[in-house]
């Protein structure tokens, strides 16, 4: 479940912060306990934009300097976001795919 960008278990909320409470409790948590199937290239994606982040946020200088992110972390980000769109996009059409196929009474076939 998530909650305002945090995990949290059902009755157990585990109040965290951006940066190292997400490195160290959220990513550490799904490391240990990886995803299966769709949500694992996922989470790769975010985890990885995570890091680039916070290793960005480090290296910024002063509270005016923007986010402090190279030109290479700021295409991998566009390339990250863009790919989890695209993922999200294949999801939504397989979605209705198979959603169609079951209104129809058709047998439903691997989409």
């Amino acid at each position: 479940m998530i909650v305002s960008g945090c995990w949290q278990a059902p009755l157990a909320p585990i109040p965290c912060r951006y940066g190292k409470d997400l490195r160290e409790k959220v990513i550490s948590h799904f490391d240990k306990h990886p995803l299966w199937a769709r949500k694992k290239k996922d989470y790769k994606l975010w985890r990885e934009a995570v890091l680039i982040l916070e290793v960005a946020r480090h290296r910024k200088t002063s509270l005016f300097a923007g986010q402090g992110l190279t030109l290479e972390e700021e295409q991998r980000l566009y390339a990250i976001k863009d790919e989890m769109a695209q993922r999200l996009s294949n999801r939504k059409k397989q979605d209705y795919e198979l959603r169609r196929l079951k209104k129809t009474g058709k047998e439903v076939r691997d989409v």
